[in-house]
Protein backbone atom coordinates (compact mmCIF):
# COMPACT_ATOMS: atom_id res chain seq x y z
CA UNK A 1 0.00 0.00 0.00
CA UNK A 2 1.32 3.38 -1.18
CA UNK A 3 2.66 6.19 1.58
CA UNK A 4 -0.48 8.62 0.15
CA UNK A 5 -2.90 5.94 0.70
CA UNK A 6 -1.56 4.98 4.16
CA UNK A 7 -2.17 8.84 4.97
CA UNK A 8 -5.22 8.89 3.16
CA UNK A 9 -6.97 6.36 5.42
CA UNK A 10 -5.53 8.04 8.77
CA UNK A 11 -6.75 11.07 7.78
CA UNK A 12 -10.26 9.36 7.27
CA UNK A 13 -10.21 7.61 10.72
CA UNK A 14 -9.53 10.79 12.30
CA UNK A 15 -13.13 12.18 10.50
CA UNK A 16 -15.59 8.78 11.17
CA UNK A 17 -18.12 9.52 12.81
CA UNK A 18 -17.67 7.23 16.45
CA UNK A 19 -21.12 5.09 15.89
CA UNK A 20 -21.22 5.00 12.10
CA UNK A 21 -20.15 1.51 10.68
CA UNK A 22 -17.25 2.08 8.29
CA UNK A 23 -15.80 -0.53 5.64
CA UNK A 24 -13.02 -0.75 3.26
CA UNK A 25 -13.60 -1.04 -0.90
CA UNK A 26 -11.13 -0.54 -3.64
CA UNK A 27 -12.93 3.00 -3.79
CA UNK A 28 -11.84 4.18 -0.38
CA UNK A 29 -13.71 3.83 3.54
CA UNK A 30 -17.72 3.89 2.72
CA UNK A 31 -20.39 4.28 5.51
CA UNK A 32 -22.57 1.58 5.21
CA UNK A 33 -25.57 3.46 7.91
CA UNK A 34 -25.32 6.40 5.89
CA UNK A 35 -27.18 7.22 2.41
CA UNK A 36 -27.49 3.25 1.26
CA UNK A 37 -28.60 3.95 -2.36
CA UNK A 38 -26.07 6.56 -2.96
CA UNK A 39 -23.29 4.81 -1.64
CA UNK A 40 -24.15 1.02 -3.57
CA UNK A 41 -24.93 2.86 -6.61
CA UNK A 42 -21.26 4.14 -6.25
CA UNK A 43 -20.15 1.15 -5.77
CA UNK A 44 -21.66 -0.57 -9.06
CA UNK A 45 -20.54 2.40 -10.79
CA UNK A 46 -16.94 1.99 -9.94
CA UNK A 47 -17.38 -1.66 -10.45
CA UNK A 48 -18.36 -0.95 -14.21
CA UNK A 49 -15.18 0.86 -14.50
CA UNK A 50 -13.09 -1.49 -12.96
CA UNK A 51 -14.25 -3.95 -15.61
CA UNK A 52 -13.93 -1.62 -18.44
CA UNK A 53 -9.99 -1.26 -17.58
CA UNK A 54 -9.91 -5.19 -17.44
CA UNK A 55 -9.48 -5.52 -13.42
CA UNK A 56 -12.02 -8.21 -12.44
CA UNK A 57 -10.43 -8.72 -9.45
CA UNK A 58 -11.25 -4.99 -8.09
CA UNK A 59 -14.72 -5.23 -9.79
CA UNK A 60 -16.02 -8.22 -8.48
CA UNK A 61 -14.49 -6.64 -5.04
CA UNK A 62 -16.77 -4.16 -5.46
CA UNK A 63 -19.75 -5.63 -6.63
CA UNK A 64 -19.77 -7.84 -3.66
CA UNK A 65 -19.75 -5.08 -1.25
CA UNK A 66 -22.40 -3.87 -2.77
CA UNK A 67 -24.56 -6.91 -2.61
CA UNK A 68 -23.51 -7.65 1.06
CA UNK A 69 -24.25 -4.12 2.61
CA UNK A 70 -26.87 -3.07 0.55
CA UNK A 71 -28.56 -6.04 -0.10
CA UNK A 72 -32.30 -4.47 -0.49
CA UNK A 73 -31.30 -1.93 -2.44
CA UNK A 74 -32.00 -1.99 -6.54
CA UNK A 75 -28.10 -1.07 -6.78
CA UNK A 76 -27.24 -4.04 -4.76
CA UNK A 77 -29.69 -6.48 -6.87
CA UNK A 78 -27.58 -4.82 -9.98
CA UNK A 79 -24.44 -5.74 -8.21
CA UNK A 80 -24.82 -9.24 -7.74
CA UNK A 81 -26.55 -10.00 -11.27
CA UNK A 82 -23.42 -8.35 -12.48
CA UNK A 83 -21.13 -10.47 -9.86
CA UNK A 84 -22.96 -13.85 -11.63
CA UNK A 85 -21.59 -12.44 -14.88
CA UNK A 86 -18.29 -11.54 -13.64
CA UNK A 87 -18.29 -15.40 -12.17
CA UNK A 88 -19.19 -16.87 -15.22
CA UNK A 89 -17.02 -15.36 -17.30
CA UNK A 90 -14.21 -15.96 -15.42
CA UNK A 91 -14.81 -19.70 -15.73
CA UNK A 92 -17.01 -20.30 -12.17
CA UNK A 93 -19.98 -21.28 -13.94
CA UNK A 94 -21.67 -22.97 -10.97
CA UNK A 95 -20.99 -20.10 -8.67
CA UNK A 96 -22.75 -17.51 -11.16
CA UNK A 97 -25.78 -20.13 -11.11
CA UNK A 98 -26.01 -19.65 -7.37
CA UNK A 99 -25.56 -16.37 -8.01
CA UNK A 100 -28.35 -16.00 -10.02
CA UNK A 101 -30.19 -18.23 -7.56
CA UNK A 102 -29.79 -15.73 -4.70
CA UNK A 103 -30.70 -13.04 -7.04
CA UNK A 104 -34.17 -14.37 -7.81
CA UNK A 105 -34.60 -15.74 -4.17
CA UNK A 106 -34.32 -11.81 -3.24
CA UNK A 107 -36.42 -11.08 -6.47
CA UNK A 108 -39.08 -13.59 -7.28
CA UNK A 109 -40.93 -11.33 -8.61
CA UNK A 110 -38.22 -9.77 -11.13
CA UNK A 111 -38.52 -8.97 -14.68
CA UNK A 112 -35.62 -10.93 -15.28
CA UNK A 113 -36.70 -14.21 -14.42
CA UNK A 114 -36.80 -15.30 -17.97
CA UNK A 115 -33.72 -13.98 -18.86
CA UNK A 116 -32.05 -16.04 -15.50
CA UNK A 117 -33.76 -19.30 -16.70
CA UNK A 118 -31.48 -18.90 -19.83
CA UNK A 119 -28.49 -18.05 -18.58
CA UNK A 120 -29.01 -20.85 -15.80
CA UNK A 121 -29.70 -23.25 -19.25
CA UNK A 122 -26.64 -21.99 -20.56
CA UNK A 123 -24.64 -22.65 -17.64
CA UNK A 124 -26.31 -25.99 -16.74
CA UNK A 125 -25.92 -27.45 -20.14
CA UNK A 126 -21.95 -26.09 -20.26
CA UNK A 127 -21.24 -28.35 -17.49
CA UNK A 128 -23.63 -31.35 -18.28
CA UNK A 129 -21.64 -31.72 -21.24
CA UNK A 130 -18.82 -31.66 -19.41
CA UNK A 131 -16.96 -28.49 -20.59
CA UNK A 132 -16.38 -27.34 -17.65
CA UNK A 133 -14.30 -27.92 -14.19
CA UNK A 134 -17.34 -28.77 -12.45
CA UNK A 135 -18.92 -32.07 -11.88
CA UNK A 136 -21.31 -32.87 -14.50
CA UNK A 137 -23.86 -33.64 -11.56
CA UNK A 138 -24.16 -30.26 -10.96
CA UNK A 139 -25.44 -29.83 -14.53
CA UNK A 140 -28.17 -31.84 -13.58
CA UNK A 141 -29.00 -29.83 -10.84
CA UNK A 142 -28.80 -27.03 -12.70
CA UNK A 143 -31.25 -28.19 -15.20
CA UNK A 144 -33.89 -29.87 -13.18
CA UNK A 145 -33.77 -26.20 -11.07
CA UNK A 146 -34.72 -24.54 -14.56
CA UNK A 147 -37.63 -26.93 -15.21
CA UNK A 148 -39.15 -26.56 -12.38
CA UNK A 149 -39.00 -22.70 -12.29
CA UNK A 150 -40.30 -22.72 -15.25
CA UNK A 151 -41.86 -26.11 -17.14
CA UNK A 152 -42.64 -24.32 -19.98
CA UNK A 153 -40.09 -22.54 -20.90
CA UNK A 154 -38.85 -23.03 -24.61
CA UNK A 155 -35.89 -24.41 -23.28
CA UNK A 156 -37.41 -27.32 -21.15
CA UNK A 157 -37.33 -29.76 -23.46
CA UNK A 158 -33.81 -29.27 -24.27
CA UNK A 159 -32.67 -29.51 -20.66
CA UNK A 160 -34.95 -32.69 -20.16
CA UNK A 161 -33.26 -34.12 -22.91
CA UNK A 162 -29.75 -33.00 -21.51
CA UNK A 163 -30.78 -34.80 -18.16
CA UNK A 164 -31.38 -38.14 -20.30
CA UNK A 165 -28.62 -38.25 -22.10
CA UNK A 166 -26.14 -37.94 -19.31
CA UNK A 167 -27.76 -40.52 -17.26
CA UNK A 168 -27.90 -42.65 -20.84
CA UNK A 169 -24.19 -41.37 -21.84
CA UNK A 170 -22.99 -42.99 -18.34
CA UNK A 171 -25.03 -46.00 -18.41
CA UNK A 172 -27.73 -45.35 -16.03
CA UNK A 173 -30.16 -46.76 -17.93
CA UNK A 174 -32.68 -47.14 -15.34
CA UNK A 175 -32.37 -43.36 -14.67
CA UNK A 176 -31.92 -42.67 -18.24
CA UNK A 177 -35.77 -44.43 -19.23
CA UNK A 178 -37.31 -42.61 -16.67
CA UNK A 179 -36.02 -39.00 -17.89
CA UNK A 180 -36.69 -39.61 -21.04
CA UNK A 181 -40.51 -40.96 -20.37
CA UNK A 182 -40.72 -37.71 -18.42
CA UNK A 183 -39.95 -35.69 -21.85
CA UNK A 184 -42.38 -38.01 -23.57
CA UNK A 185 -45.41 -37.17 -21.04
CA UNK A 186 -44.79 -33.69 -20.62
CA UNK A 187 -43.31 -32.16 -23.99
CA UNK A 188 -45.67 -34.09 -26.57
CA UNK A 189 -44.65 -31.46 -29.17
CA UNK A 190 -40.67 -31.30 -28.83
CA UNK A 191 -38.33 -32.13 -31.77
CA UNK A 192 -36.50 -34.79 -29.68
CA UNK A 193 -39.87 -36.83 -28.96
CA UNK A 194 -38.82 -39.39 -31.79
CA UNK A 195 -35.46 -39.74 -30.32
CA UNK A 196 -36.17 -39.81 -26.59
CA UNK A 197 -38.62 -42.48 -27.27
CA UNK A 198 -35.95 -44.69 -29.37
CA UNK A 199 -33.48 -44.28 -26.59
CA UNK A 200 -36.08 -45.06 -23.88
CA UNK A 201 -36.69 -48.75 -25.70
CA UNK A 202 -32.92 -48.80 -25.65
CA UNK A 203 -32.72 -48.65 -22.17
CA UNK A 204 -35.32 -51.09 -22.10
CA UNK A 205 -32.96 -53.73 -23.40
CA UNK A 206 -30.21 -52.94 -21.86
CA UNK A 207 -31.85 -52.74 -18.63
CA UNK A 208 -32.61 -56.76 -19.62
CA UNK A 209 -29.72 -58.83 -18.11
CA UNK A 210 -29.92 -62.34 -20.22
CA UNK A 211 -32.40 -65.40 -20.46
CA UNK A 212 -31.92 -66.56 -16.81
CA UNK A 213 -33.41 -63.12 -15.89
CA UNK A 214 -37.14 -61.34 -15.20
CA UNK A 215 -37.62 -60.78 -18.66
CA UNK A 216 -40.34 -58.12 -18.07
CA UNK A 217 -37.81 -55.12 -19.47
CA UNK A 218 -38.18 -56.50 -22.76
CA UNK A 219 -41.23 -56.90 -22.90
CA UNK A 220 -41.85 -53.72 -22.20
CA UNK A 221 -39.56 -52.69 -25.10
CA UNK A 222 -41.64 -55.34 -27.48
CA UNK A 223 -44.68 -53.22 -27.15
CA UNK A 224 -42.77 -49.70 -27.23
CA UNK A 225 -40.25 -50.64 -30.36
CA UNK A 226 -43.45 -52.16 -32.37
CA UNK A 227 -45.55 -48.82 -31.54
CA UNK A 228 -42.91 -46.44 -32.67
CA UNK A 229 -41.88 -48.55 -35.76
CA UNK A 230 -45.67 -48.27 -36.90
CA UNK A 231 -45.49 -44.86 -35.66
CA UNK A 232 -41.90 -43.33 -37.09
CA UNK A 233 -41.19 -44.48 -40.36
CA UNK A 234 -39.46 -41.32 -41.46
CA UNK A 235 -37.59 -40.75 -38.67
CA UNK A 236 -33.32 -41.00 -38.60
CA UNK A 237 -33.79 -44.04 -36.40
CA UNK A 238 -35.58 -45.74 -38.01
CA UNK A 239 -33.54 -48.43 -39.87
CA UNK A 240 -32.13 -48.94 -35.96
CA UNK A 241 -35.34 -48.79 -34.61
CA UNK A 242 -36.28 -52.31 -37.23
CA UNK A 243 -32.95 -53.82 -36.06
CA UNK A 244 -33.76 -53.30 -32.26
CA UNK A 245 -37.60 -54.77 -33.14
CA UNK A 246 -35.59 -57.88 -34.48
CA UNK A 247 -33.52 -58.22 -31.81
CA UNK A 248 -36.19 -57.77 -28.97
CA UNK A 249 -38.05 -60.00 -31.08
CA UNK A 250 -35.23 -62.56 -30.87
CA UNK A 251 -34.91 -62.24 -27.35
CA UNK A 252 -38.00 -62.73 -26.26
CA UNK A 253 -37.68 -66.25 -28.71
CA UNK A 254 -34.13 -67.10 -27.09
CA UNK A 255 -35.53 -66.62 -23.60
CA UNK A 256 -38.84 -69.05 -24.28
CA UNK A 257 -36.27 -71.65 -25.93
CA UNK A 258 -34.33 -71.33 -22.64
CA UNK A 259 -37.57 -72.71 -20.62
CA UNK A 260 -38.04 -75.01 -22.70
CA UNK A 261 -34.52 -76.59 -22.67
CA UNK A 262 -35.09 -76.39 -18.75
CA UNK A 263 -37.66 -78.68 -18.78
CA UNK A 264 -35.71 -81.11 -21.22
CA UNK A 265 -33.38 -81.33 -19.00
CA UNK A 266 -35.40 -82.47 -16.02
CA UNK A 267 -36.97 -84.88 -18.85
CA UNK A 268 -40.56 -82.78 -18.45
CA UNK A 269 -41.11 -83.50 -21.96
CA UNK A 270 -44.75 -82.07 -22.32
CA UNK A 271 -43.70 -78.71 -20.52
CA UNK A 272 -41.14 -78.26 -23.42
CA UNK A 273 -43.14 -78.82 -25.70
CA UNK A 274 -45.72 -76.18 -24.85
CA UNK A 275 -42.78 -73.57 -24.84
CA UNK A 276 -41.25 -74.68 -28.17
CA UNK A 277 -44.60 -74.20 -29.92
CA UNK A 278 -45.72 -71.13 -28.54
CA UNK A 279 -42.19 -70.08 -30.02
CA UNK A 280 -43.61 -71.46 -33.34
CA UNK A 281 -46.73 -69.66 -33.19
CA UNK A 282 -45.38 -66.27 -31.67
CA UNK A 283 -42.03 -65.89 -33.33
CA UNK A 284 -41.97 -67.70 -36.53
CA UNK A 285 -39.14 -65.30 -38.05
CA UNK A 286 -36.44 -65.72 -35.59
CA UNK A 287 -33.81 -67.68 -35.53
CA UNK A 288 -35.15 -68.82 -32.24
CA UNK A 289 -37.75 -70.51 -34.11
CA UNK A 290 -35.75 -72.43 -36.14
CA UNK A 291 -34.25 -74.05 -32.98
CA UNK A 292 -37.56 -75.27 -31.70
CA UNK A 293 -38.50 -76.95 -34.77
CA UNK A 294 -34.90 -79.00 -33.93
CA UNK A 295 -35.82 -79.23 -30.82
CA UNK A 296 -39.62 -80.67 -31.18
CA UNK A 297 -38.02 -83.38 -33.66
CA UNK A 298 -35.57 -84.24 -31.49
CA UNK A 299 -38.37 -84.34 -28.43
CA UNK A 300 -40.47 -86.33 -31.11
CA UNK A 301 -37.88 -89.20 -31.48
CA UNK A 302 -37.23 -89.57 -27.35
Amino acid sequence: MSKHRVLLILILIVHLPIHAKWIWTPQGWINTEYNNQDQAKKLVENGKKFLKKGDKAAAKESFETAWEYFPDSEEGQEALFLLAKLNEDSGNKYRAYQDLNQFLKSNPSSKKIQTIAEKQYEIGYSIIRGKTSTPPEKGVEILRGVINRIPHAEFADDAQMAIANFYYKNKRYQEAQVEYEELIKKHKQSEWLSRAKYLKITCLQKLYKGDEYDVTPLKNAKKEIDSYVDSYGDTNEFEAAEKAQNDITEGLARKEISIAEFYIRRDKLHSAKIYLQYVLRKYPRTRSAQKAKLLLKRIGKS
